[in-house]
C-alpha cells in the first residue's frame, strides 16, 4: 500500500534527518513548530533551532543575517504569514541581496479548510513568483518532498517552498524513471490527446483524472511541475506540440500561479492559432440569406467556418432564441450570443449552453469563450453522435460540398479519386439533423468553381452541380441524407421528391450557362427519360 503522509510531515522529518550531514543548516520557526513539523528538527538539533515567536518579519531578518555568516537558514511559518506578513523582509532582506535563505510556507492552498479562510493562502505562488531571483516550488508527496528538501539545502540562493496540511498518497516513488531536479518537471504519465500540468496535491488528482479519461478513450499526459519558477519551459513546449492541449491545476489563484506561468510562456512562444474572419462576398451573402430563411426561431444550429457561415450568421441576427450544437464555435456565433440572438434556452439538452468540440477564430472569440459558463466543449465522439444531436428539436445542419450530383449525392472530401480533405462531422451532423424533430440537413455551395486544365495549365469555370460525381469520388452524403441544397441561384428542397423532381430542382440552382448542358447529360446518363 502506498505511503500516505502530509508533505509538511515529510518536510519536517527530512530536514531533521539532514541535520548531522549539514552542520551549517539552521531552522527558524514562528511559534508553529507543531504545525510546520519543524519540531522534528528541534528534537534532533535543539542548538540550531530558533523559535522567534509571532514575529515573522524579525525572523526573516535574523535568518538573512545568519546566511551572511555562512549558515543555511530555513525559515518556517504558515504560507499566509510567509508570503503576506513577512513579504517585505523576504523581498528586501533576502531576495534583493540574493541571500541563501529558504522560506517555507506550510498550510498553503484551499485544503487547509479546517483552519479557516484567513489561513487559506492561495496567493503565495503569485506573490513569490513576482520576486526577481526567487525559486518557487511545491512538491506533491512525501517522496518528492524528501528529495526537494535536500536539493534546497544544496541550492545556493533564495527559494520559497509550500507545504500541504493534509496527508496525501505518495505516487512518485512508483513511477519508472522518476527523477527530481529543481527547475525540471516530471512526466508521470504519457499521453497524446491532452496534457495536465499539476503541482502539489493536485498531481494525485491529475493522475486520477487521467485514469477516468482513459476509460473514455482520451489519452492524457500528466506532468508534475513541482518547480513553478523557473518553469520547465522545454517540457511545457514539448507537451503543447505533441498533445495540442494543456490544462493546469493547482491550489492557487488562477492569477500568477502555475496556470499563469504556463499561459505566459505559451502565449509568447506557441500561441493558439488565430484565424481572422473571412469576409463574405456577394455569393456568400446570397446563400446566407437563403439559408437563414430555413432557420426558424428557437432552432438549434450547426455551422462551419468561412465566408458562407459568416454570411449565415449575419442574416440570423433577426432570429430569436437560437441554440447551438455544433462541431466548431466561430466568431459569428459569439457575436450572435452578445446580441441576444443565441440564448440556448429552447434546447432540449445542455440548455443554456453552446455545445461544441473545438473553437477556432479570432482573439476576440477566444476572449469570449474564456471562463464562459455558457460554452461547453465535449469529446467529438459525443458531440457528433447523431443520436445526441437528434435530441435537440429543430436542429439545422449547415455544411458544404465540392460537388453535388443531380440526385443529391454529395462529394465533400475528394475531387474524383484525389483526396481533398477529411469527412469531418458532416455525415454525423446531417443525419442527426434529419433525426431531429423539425430538423433539416442543408448543403450550401457556390454553383461553379475555377479549375486548372492539366493540359494547358489555364483555369476555366466548371459547374459544381454535376450530372454524375467524378469517377472515384467519395460519396460523403447519400442523396437520402440531404434535405436542401443551396447555391447563390436558389434553394432545391429535395426532401420527399422523386428523381425527376430532384434533377429539375438542382439544375434550376446551377449556373445558368450550364443548365442546358446538365439537362443533356441527365438524359444521356439515363437519369431521366425525357426533358
Amino acid at each position: 500500500m502506498a505511503e500516505k503522509i502530509a508533505t509538511r510531515e515529510a518536510y519536517g522529518k527530512a530536514l531533521a534527518a539532514l541535520a548531522d550531514k549539514y552542520p551549517d543548516l539552521v531552522c527558524f520557526d514562528a511559534d508553529l513548530a507543531g504545525a510546520t513539523m519543524t519540531k522534528f528538527f528541534k528534537a534532533a538539533c535543539p542548538e540550531r533551532f530558533f523559535d522567534m515567536g509571532i514575529a515573522e518579519a524579525d525572523m526573516v531578518g535574523v535568518a538573512a543575517g545568519m546566511s551572511l555568516c555562512g549558515f543555511k537558514p530555513f525559515v518556517n511559518t504558515f504560507a499566509m504569514f510567509a508570503a503576506g506578513r513577512a513579504w517585505e523582509q523576504v523581498r528586501n532582506s533576502v531576495a534583493y541581496p540574493h541571500l541563501n535563505v529558504k522560506v517555507v510556507g506550510s498550510h498553503g492552498g484551499l485544503s487547509v479548510g479546517e483552519d479557516g479562510a484567513t489561513h487559506q493562502c492561495i496567493e503565495d505562488f503569485a506573490i513569490m513568483r513576482a520576486i526577481p531571483g526567487m525559486l518557487v516550488l511545491c512538491p506533491c508527496d512525501g517522496n518528492e518532498m524528501r528529495l526537494a528538501v535536500e536539493a534546497l539545502v544544496g541550492y545556493e540562493g533564495p527559494a520559497y517552498m509550500r507545504l500541504g496540511r493534509l496527508a496525501v498518497e505518495t505516487v512518485t516513488d512508483s513511477i519508472p524513471g522518476y527523477k527530481f531536479e529543481l527547475g525540471k518537471g516530471a512526466t508521470l504519465r504519457d499521453g497524446t490527446d491532452v496534457t495536465i500540468i499539476a503541482v502539489g496535491m493536485n498531481v494525485q488528482m491529475a493522475l486520477a483524472a487521467a485514469e477516468k479519461l482513459a476509460a473514455e478513450g482520451i489519452s492524457a499526459r500528466v506532468i508534475d511541475m513541482h518547480t513553478i519558477k523557473p518553469l520547465d519551459t522545454e517540457l511545457v513546449l514539448k507537451a503543447a506540440k505533441e498533445t495540442g492541449a494543456i490544462v493546469t491545476t493547482e491550489e492557487a489563484n488562477v492569477l500568477g500561479g502555475l496556470g499563469a506561468a504556463v499561459a505566459e510562456y505559451l502565449s509568447e512562444n506557441y500561441p493558439v492559432p488565430v484565424v481572422p474572419d473571412i469576409p463574405s462576398n456577394e455569393k456568400d451573402m446570397s446563400i446566407g440569406r437563403l439559408i437563414a430563411g430555413y432557420v426558424p426561431d428557437g432552432a438549434c444550429i450547426q455551422l462551419g467556418i468561412g465566408g458562407i457561415p459568416n454570411a449565415v450568421a449575419e442574416f440570423l441576427k433577426e432570429k430569436n432564441d437560437l441554440g447551438v450544437h455544433t462541431e466548431l464555435i466561430t466568431s459569428g456565433m459569439a457575436e450572435l450570443v452578445k446580441m441576444g440572438v443565441i440564448t440556448n434556452k429552447r434546447k432540449q439538452i445542455n440548455r443554456g449552453q453552446m455545445v461544441a468540440t473545438m473553437i477556432l477564430g479570432t482573439q476576440e472569440l477566444y476572449d469570449f469563450v474564456d471562463h464562459n459558463q455558457g460554452v461547453a466543449l465535449y469529446d467529438g465522439a459525443w458531440v457528433n453522435d447523431p443520436y445526441v444531436i437528434a435530441q435537440n428539436d429543430n436542429q439545422i445542419s449547415i455544411n458544404t460540398s465540392l460537388e453535388v450530383d443531380l440526385t443529391g449525392q454529395c462529394a465533400s472530401e475528394s475531387i474524383g479519386s484525389r483526396q481533398f480533405s477529411g469527412t469531418g462531422g458532416q455525415s454525423d451532423t446531417a443525419v442527426g439533423a434529419q433525426m431531429s424533430k423539425g430538423g433539416r440537413s442543408i448543403i450550401a455551395l457556390y454553383s461553379t468553381a475555377m479549375v486548372k486544365d492539366k493540359a494547358t495549365g489555364e483555369r476555366h469555370e466548371v459547374s459544381k452541380i454535376v450530372a454524375q460525381l467524378q469517377r472515384g469520388a467519395a460519396v460523403s452524403l447519400s442523396r437520402n441524407d440531404v434535405d436542401i441544397v443551396i447555391t447563390e441561384y436558389g434553394a432545391a428542397d429535395l426532401r420527399g421528391t422523386n428523381i425527376r423532381q430532384r434533377v429539375e430542382a438542382l439544375i434550376n440552382i446551377a449556373h445558368p450557362k450550364f443548365r442546358d448542358e446538365l439537362w443533356d447529360q441527365a438524359l444521356a446518363c439515363g437519369i431521366i427519360g425525357k426533358r
